[in-house]
């Protein structure tokens, strides 16, 4: 795994590559009892939720470390974050990946869903 200053490192270089790709962050670190959210972003009238998950050369892929519960107290976040925003009540709702090993990044757009 990476380091804590490492991983907020990683998060800066996935915030920016969403910019480039046009997403509008709203807001990082979104953080409730029920877990955190990384990035949540907004890209035309849709409103993204993103994990960032990195690693080390070598390990296993990124994208594995999101397990299922993982996935619950993401979407339980979420939730709370759109009743705590009722601006966005209309907006489409999608669950994005971002992994990064080394420089590389992997973005996987609807990584996971579920109807809130």
């Amino acid at each position: 795994m990476i380091p804590k200053n490492k991983g907020k490192e990683k998060e800066e270089m996935a915030a920016k590559y969403l910019k480039k790709q046009g997403y509008k962050i709203i807001e990082r670190n979104f953080t409730k009892r029920t877990g955190e959210i990384d990035i949540i972003a907004k890209k035309g009238h849709t409103i993204v939720f993103v994990e960032v998950r990195s690693l080390k050369e070598g390990e296993i892929d990124p994208s594995e470390t999101v397990n299922r519960k993982k996935q619950e107290r993401i979407l339980k976040t979420a939730r709370l974050f759109l009743m705590e925003h009722p601006e966005f009540e209309n907006y489409d709702i999608q669950f994005d990946f971002v992994g990064i090993v080394g420089n590389k990044i992997n973005h996987i757009e609807n990584a996971f869903w579920e109807e809130l």
